[in-house]
């Protein structure tokens, strides 16, 4: 398997920038001032078929992305529950679940007068921040994402944010992140030509893109058994030096030789899981206070026992029990049977009978944690809340995905109508009657695509890298699109 908590959500900023010339000898003019707000471009995007295309592509290539489901690491708000635990929510979602936005920069614009004119794009140049990234539960908390375990997702890790409050370091592998809260510069050469057809007003954009994801995310228990042991050599008085005495301190408390047994065995079962990230289902009943942390989070059950009501074979059934007996004991000496007994004891007087006392070891290790194995376990997760995954979607090589296009927006012949409306004459009319449209409220975007149409208003896709692979993007540069 698979909160800083803030309330504040962080936009997504993205610049974009671009050198153009157009040819000299030409009569027409280049413009500083936008005429199409970036909000409202950004809508239009989104609209256009070309739009519409590309944010197909990038729902498709991100749902391909969700098996192995995304995970973050959140610390646990009471420290005192269980020193060095958190939570691990994993997020399940289809692709249904994902929603791509478009965010359209201005790079240029320029009106040709009553010839066209050849426009040279010589480079894009894109600034993505990616410290706005966020994974929001439904409860509003934000949790920020940096310093935290990874997850392969949107060609990447996942970054999230873990703190413990116990002032003990968590295993070096949880902390391992880089610095992903960093702005980057991205200049391309892109060297396109396109010519601008006269009386239009031809508009450059580059579109950068936002992803979320609206899932349910299951809350695993997990603690950090290196950060643990720390806290039990700190916390608990006469702990043992190591692993090989058997005599201990008459003062010495029943928590602490339980934490001394449970250490034991793990590290007699495999060094690596006491230097670990461990789910608490994989440590079921080893230490008691880890199965109270863990227990409103899961249920758990013998597969085994499940499959011999069924078969009723009693030849076979007491195969399996001697050989579950054999797991919880493998690494119990002979002289930790009559402490174990005493542990079983204490458990049992407050087991749930649904589910008896068992004991189980980590089975496997994936996603920097140890997992109970799932061939003989049955694992019932109990807590799942809903959760929204926001992320600049980047490239493979950690630029930000883009699309640069042309915009063209015919310019009317002015008539009588307009003049006595107030509307000038020439290009500056043609202007002035698209900025009216430009005043458009967000909510007319319907009726905007249709009004696109019916003016012959036309997006012409320049370059793009949605499509492109890690290897090579030759012949996908366009993604299929035809120009």
């Amino acid at each position: 398997m698979r909160k800083s908590f803030s309330n504040n959500i962080t936009l997504l900023i993205i610049i974009v920038s671009s050198t153009i010339f157009a040819n000299p000898g030409v009569h027409g003019f280049s413009r500083s001032r936008k005429e199409i707000g970036n909000l409202m471009a950004s809508k239009l995007a989104e609209t256009s078929s070309l739009g519409r295309f590309m944010v197909g592509k990038l729902r498709q290539e991100l749902a391909d992305q969700l098996d192995p489901p995304p995970y973050v690491d959140v610390a646990v708000q009471d420290d005192q529950i269980l020193p060095c635990s958190y939570e691990r929510r994993v997020l399940s979602a289809r692709e249904e679940d994902i929603r791509v936005g478009i965010t359209s920069r201005l790079d240029f614009e320029f009106i040709p007068a009553s010839e066209p004119a050849t426009v040279n794009i010589l480079n894009s140049t894109a600034r993505v921040d990616t410290s706005s990234s966020t994974w929001t539960s439904e409860d509003s908390q934000s949790f920020g994402m940096h310093n935290s375990s990874q997850s392969d997702f949107s060609n990447g890790p996942w970054f999230g944010s873990v703190v413990v409050g116990n002032g003990h370091d968590m295993t070096h592998s949880q902390w391992q992140s880089g610095d992903k809260g960093s702005q980057k510069e991205v200049t391309i050469d892109v060297s396109t030509t396109y010519v601008c057809p006269a009386n239009t007003l031809c508009r450059v954009e580059t579109w950068t893109y936002t992803a979320s994801v609206r899932g349910i995310s299951t809350l695993v228990p997990m603690v950090d058994s290196k950060c643990y042991e720390a806290w039990a050599r700190d916390n608990y008085e006469r702990f043992p030096e190591d692993y090989e005495t058997d005599r201990f301190d008459p003062e010495l408390s029943n928590d602490a030789i339980y934490a001394y047994h449970a250490f034991r065995r793990l590290r007699k079962t495999n060094s690596k899981l006491m230097n670990s990230n461990l789910s608490i289902p994989s440590v079921h009943e080893q230490i008691p206070q880890w199965t109270k942390f863990g227990a409103p989070y899961y249920n758990i059950f013998k597969l085994d026992d499940m499959n011999d009501i069924e078969d009723g074979e009693e030849e076979e059934e007491e195969e399996e029990e001697e050989e579950e007996e054999e797991e919880a004991d493998v690494v119990l000496d002979d002289d930790d049977d009559e402490l174990a007994g005493d542990q079983i004891d204490i458990m049992n007087n407050s087991a749930d009978p649904q589910f008896p006392f068992f004991q189980v070891l980590p089975s496997y290790f994936e996603d920097d944690a140890w997992w109970a194995d799932e061939d003989k376990y049955g694992i019932e997760f109990n807590i799942h809340e809903r959760d929204t995954i926001v992320i600049p979607t980047l490239h493979y090589d950690g630029n930000p995905k883009r699309t640069q296009v042309m915009l063209e927006i015919p310019i009317p012949r002015p008539e009588w109508n307009d003049t006595r409306r107030g509307v000038s004459g020439g290009g500056g009319g043609g202007g002035a009657r698209f900025k009216r449209y430009a005043d458009a409220s967000p909510t007319d975007i319907p009726s905007w695509r249709e009004e696109l149409r019916r003016k012959g208003i036309k997006y012409k896709l320049l370059w793009t890298n949605v499509c492109d692979e890690q290897q090579d993007g030759e012949g996908k540069a366009d993604c299929g699109w035809e120009r």
